[in-house]
């Protein structure tokens, strides 16, 4: 259950009753895909019409409290809030030396890769995607967890 604390109040146009949840299948390469939910078992019952191949059962489901307060998941802030929790995001031409390439030549760094500049990275990434610096992660923010 999601402690109250992890909502740092609703921004407006939020339903309340929609939980954010992280669906992967553990037996296909396809990633992950970030879904608004009810329930752990509603955001589950998606994941058959975002991967190829899956069974509902074999479907990997995480509660995201943290991203609750985006209305947008994709949105910049949210892609910062996912890359200060250690996730990896899009390059966006934050370097041409060290990242990870996927099969289709996209491009992704981590938490690792842009702190090493401290946080002039993260104020550079920031910068480089339109999100707001300092960013809004909170000091206690809650991580990933299952519902």
């Amino acid at each position: 259950m999601m402690a109250v604390a992890c909502v740092a109040g609703a921004p407006h146009g939020i339903d309340l009753q929609l939980k954010t949840y992280r669906l992967s299948d553990p037996e296909g390469d396809e990633g992950y895909r970030l879904v608004r939910a009810r329930s752990r078992n509603e955001a589950r019952a998606q994941a058959t019409y975002l991967f190829e191949d899956v069974s509902y059962i074999s479907v990997l489901v995480r509660r995201v409290p943290w991203l609750d307060r985006y209305r947008d998941l994709a949105s910049p802030d949210a892609v910062m809030a996912r890359l200060r929790h250690g996730w990896w995001v899009p390059n966006y031409g934050f370097t041409d030396a060290e990242r990870l390439v996927d099969e289709y030549g996209n491009e992704y760094v981590d938490q690792e890769i842009v702190g090493r500049e401290g946080e002039a990275g993260f104020r550079r990434y920031a910068s480089l995607i339109g999100a707001h610096y300092p960013d809004t992660r909170a000091k206690g923010d809650c991580d990933e967890k299952a519902d």
